[in-house]
C-alpha cells in the first residue's frame, strides 16, 4: 500500500489536496474560490462537474501543482437556478428504456435550430399553439379530424390534383368577386335549384338548352 496518497483539507499541502470554498467571481472559464482555510485561488470547472457553479455557491475543489485547480462538484446552491453547461457537443442517451424530462414547465430552445427525429412522434395536450413566420408541411398521407375549425387567411393559393368533399350544409359569403374557370361544370340538384341576382347573364358561344316539364319566364 505504498502508492496510496493521503488527501487533506489544507490547500497548502502539495502535490494534491482537497478543500471546501465559496465561488467569489468568475471570468471566461476560471473561477476565484475563497477556501475555508483562508486561501484564494483561481481554478477551472472539471469536466465531471456537470452543475454550473454560480457566485456564492459552496464547492469542493482540488489543487495540483502541475495541473492547477479544479472544481469537482457543487455542494450547496445559493440560488434556485440549476444549470448544466457543456463546452462542446453533448448527448444524453439510454441503452434501454425511455429517457424522461418532467417538470411543471419544459422549454426546449435552440439558438439556430431544433430537430425532432423518430419513426413515430406523438404530441398530446389540452390546448396548443403553433407560431411560425414561415411554415412548410410535407406529408405523404395527412388526416385531420376536428370538431370545429376556424381559418383566417389573407391570401390562399392551392394547387390540388383532386378534391372530394362530403358536406351536410355549406354556406359561403363572398364580399366581392367569385370566378371559376373550368373545362366542364356539372351540377346535380335533387330538389330545388335557385339563382337570384341583381343582374344575370347567360352567354354561350354555341347552343343553350333548357328542358323541363314546365318553364316559367317572367
Amino acid at each position: 500500500m505504498t502508492n496510496v496518497a493521503v488527501l487533506r483539507k489544507n490547500i497548502a499541502v502539495w502535490p494534491l489536496s482537497l478543500a471546501y470554498g465559496l465561488v467569489m467571481e468568475w471570468e471566461e472559464d476560471r473561477y476565484r474560490i475563497d477556501t475555508d482555510d483562508g486561501a484564494s485561488l483561481w481554478v477551472r470547472k472539471a469536466e465531471g462537474c456537470l452543475l454550473q457553479p454560480d457566485i456564492g455557491d459552496r464547492v469542493l475543489i482540488t489543487a495540483d501543482a502541475d495541473a492547477g485547480g479544479y472544481i469537482l462538484m457543487v455542494l450547496d446552491k445559493v440560488g434556485a437556478c440549476y444549470e448544466m453547461v457543456f463546452s462542446g457537443e453533448a448527448s444524453l442517451r439510454t441503452e434501454t428504456g425511455p429517457l424522461k424530462l418532467q417538470a411543471d414547465n419544459v422549454i426546449v430552445r435552440g439558438d439556430k435550430s431544433v430537430v425532432l427525429e423518430a419513426p413515430d412522434i406523438e404530441i398530446t395536450g389540452i390546448s396548443g399553439r403553433v407560431r411560425f413566420a414561415a411554415c412548410s408541411l410535407l406529408a405523404s398521407i395527412m388526416e385531420v379530424r376536428s370538431k370545429r375549425a376556424v381559418q383566417v387567411v389573407d391570401i390562399l393559393d392551392s394547387v390540388i390534383g383532386r378534391v372530394t368533399e362530403r358536406v351536410r350544409d355549406s354556406f359561403r359569403w363572398i364580399e366581392n368577386l367569385e370566378q371559376i374557370r373550368a373545362g366542364r361544370i356539372r351540377t346535380i340538384v335533387n330538389d330545388r335549384f335557385t339563382v337570384k341576382a341583381g343582374h344575370a347573364s347567360l352567354i354561350s358561344e354555341e347552343e343553350v338548352a333548357i328542358d323541363g316539364k314546365k318553364i316559367h319566364i317572367g
